[in-house]
């Protein structure tokens, strides 16, 4: 297990290097996000902002929400949990493996429309069968994938560097 983690480790030092991620989270949130701003341009929220990821340079306000699938298996599951629509428009990503299955953009009034609330949390959630049925919001599938593909062949060429620290637990 120690291993493992290591190795988790060295991956996540490896994608922030190559300037592919943010934070420590699991990557494929930072790499949406990423991926919204080659689609979208504009500028990337502070990783603290809690209703939006990045601004356009229309200065509309887009809220990245991601998870990583399996086709054949799933079930829908929710994406993360939203608490506020200060926003404009959110783009779901649903990706397996290095491919984006669906990517479906939503104005606020199709999250209002179609939310499910969870009152003990303060807070409601889109869930991952909404988005896989097609029936919502605008499509953007075919740019989102194209810039997918993009995104994670720019930086291929980079050389990996050693880790800093090989421990998985900093000593």
């Amino acid at each position: 297990m120690r291993e493992l983690l290591a190795q988790y480790r060295a991956v996540l030092d490896e994608l922030t290097a190559r300037e592919l991620i943010r934070t420590n989270n699991a990557p494929v949130g930072d790499l949406a996000e990423q991926c919204a701003l080659t689609v979208y341009g504009g500028t990337l929220a502070k990783n603290s902002t809690a209703s939006y990821d990045l601004t356009t340079p229309a200065g509309l306000r887009v809220q990245v929400k991601a998870r990583q699938i399996a086709v054949q298996k799933h079930r829908s599951v929710p994406f993360s949990p939203m608490r506020s629509l200060d926003l404009d428009l959110c783009l779901f990503m649903l990706i397996e493996g290095d491919h984006v299955v669906r990517a479906q953009e939503w104005m606020v009034a199709d999250i209002e429309a179609h939310r499910v609330p969870r009152p003990k949390r303060n807070d409601y959630i889109v869930k991952t069968g909404q988005v896989l049925s097609n029936d919502v919001g605008t499509d953007r599938t075919a740019d989102v994938q194209a810039a997918w593909v993009s995104l994670l062949d720019s930086r291929a060429d980079l050389q990996p560097r050693p880790p800093a620290n090989p421990s998985p637990f900093g000593k």
